[in-house]
């Protein structure tokens, strides 16, 4: 009875982000599709660095950590919950992106970003411009 229960809720919320996909491609060019994309823009990128081989071991746990919670059906607050439901899983997963970005160059999370760099900077911080200005005149810390 529970295990058909659990796969229930695993099909609900795969179905959910089957929705979430589909919406942000079918949405008008705007700010809507912006922040609808956002989420599996998110998902996209978690995907395409969990699959870079320099990735350390602890930063691709973390992205599997967080990947099995947005498909689990227990979660802190229930995905049933309008827009509550949701902000758990959103928030579990910027953490996860945050802490393995800090492992890896932004320049390598730039290319595996799908959606817009402005979004990419709401999710991980602006790039320090310091770091940038001395890595455009060659300057060796």
């Amino acid at each position: 009875m529970w295990l058909t229960a659990v796969w229930a809720g695993v099909l609900i919320v795969i179905a959910f982000w089957g929705c979430l996909f589909l919406v942000a491609r079918l949405l008008p060019a705007g700010r809507t599709r912006e922040y609808v994309a956002f989420a599996p823009n998110c998902v996209i990128l978690l995907r395409r660095l969990q699959r870079d081989h320099q990735l350390p071991l602890r930063s691709r746990w973390a992205l599997a950590a967080a990947l099995a919670y947005l498909v689990s059906p227990i979660q802190l607050i229930p995905n049933v919950v309008p827009v509550l439901g949701q902000t758990d899983d959103i928030l579990v997963l910027a953490a996860a992106l945050r802490y393995t970005a800090r492992h890896i160059p932004r320049s390598e999370v730039e290319v595996a970003w799908p959606g817009d760099p402005r979004h990419l900077d709401r999710l991980l911080g602006s790039p320090d411009p310091s770091v940038v200005d001395e890595a455009a005149a060659g300057v060796d810390g």
